[in-house]
């Protein structure tokens, strides 16, 4: 049994290497598991767990009756997809407001990338910086950034005045976004670049959580005679 669950591990290690896609490991796995006769792994597997577009626009406008800074920090949260510690220490020179871009400094994995923004989000920012020029876009009284903590009590304590029955957390922001957006049609590869997943496999859980894309199409299915 240990002969063959070392191929089992082989096996791991090439498809990772050859950047093999998620339903063809699946396929292969199978296939291989049947042949040297394993029985099937018990997964405990969770899809990722996300708030739905309303319940995310609950929680800004709620914020935002708290005190604007927070409406505003949640928003760009969600709207960026951006991890708590990469909007903490977000600067004022890493905003490209004109191109509607930001940039993420040393982000997960050590790598810059660069996230987009809309209209209103930008001319929010535009209005919360006012003259400033240098230090973080959010920031404490004492002009220090918020720190990852303080944005995760933030956004915990908006969940809890709009009364949303979910564990409400930053990252939970994260993984509403990237479903969102494979709601509306973005491709894969497309919120992987945004999100700044190495592993396209990551954003590929996502897309199990985003059944609205097909929606359309299914209803026209089984709407015929």
């Amino acid at each position: 049994m240990e002969a063959k669950e070392e191929i089992i591990k082989k096996l791991t290690r090439i498809l990772r290497r050859e950047h093999v896609n998620y339903e063809e490991t699946k396929y292969i796995f199978k296939a291989v598991r049947d042949k040297l006769e394993l029985k099937p792994i018990t997964s405990q597997f969770q899809l990722p767990k996300f708030l739905s577009y309303e319940e995310v626009q609950k929680l800004i406008e709620t914020a935002y009756k708290t005190k604007y800074v927070y409406g505003l920090l949640i928003k760009t949260l969600f709207i960026t997809g951006i991890r708590v510690s990469e909007i903490s220490n977000l600067k004022l020179e890493d905003l490209f407001l004109s191109e509607n871009k930001i940039k993420v400094v040393q982000g997960k994995g050590k790598k810059d990338r660069m996230v987009l923004i809309n209209e209103e989000l930008k001319k929010e920012l535009v209005t919360h910086l006012r003259n400033r020029k240098r230090g973080y876009v959010f920031e404490s009284t004492h002009s220090k950034n918020f720190s990852k903590r303080r944005i995760q009590q933030i956004v915990q304590d908006a969940g809890k005045d709009a009364n949303i029955n979910k564990k409400v957390t930053p990252h939970i922001l994260r993984h509403s976004m990237a479903t969102y957006l494979l709601n509306k049609g973005l491709r894969l590869d497309q919120v992987q670049l945004l999100l700044g997943h190495t592993n396209p496999r990551t954003t590929e859980i996502y897309a199990k959580t985003s059944l609205e894309g097909v929606k359309d199409d299914f209803e026209k299915i089984m709407g015929k005679d």
